[in-house]
């Protein structure tokens, strides 16, 4: 079930793994991210390395990279490309995992 909770019926949505609208807001969050990191993100989401430790306002998330487990929320992360670049995939995958309701989808086909 999407994060609505409604139940999929378009042969699209249900390959997708979301609806249209859900799908309209993950599209969103990837508007500022190059395509090979959003492609990360999206991978990453789907392999389940994203976990959240603290919630609230100050959400905190771990998310698990190609060789360490960085410490990430919505607009930072503590691995060195956000700390060169203000910005990296880490922080795309959370945004994700927030944005479909915490749960793991089939993302990859909105990558493409």
């Amino acid at each position: 079930n999407p994060r609505c909770g409604r139940i999929l019926t378009s042969p699209k949505s249900i390959a997708v793994g979301y609806g249209p609208t859900c799908a309209k807001a993950i599209a969103r969050e990837t508007g500022d991210f190059t395509p090979e990191q959003a492609a990360r993100a999206f991978r990453t989401v789907e392999a389940d390395r994203v976990a959240r430790v603290r919630g609230g306002v100050d959400a905190l998330y771990l998310v698990q990279g190609t060789y360490q487990t960085y410490w990430t929320s919505l607009t930072d992360c503590t691995c060195q490309g956000a700390a060169e670049h203000g910005s990296c995939f880490h922080i795309l995958s959370v945004r994700i995992f927030v944005t479909s309701g915490g749960t793991r989808r089939r993302l990859y086909v909105l990558a493409a």
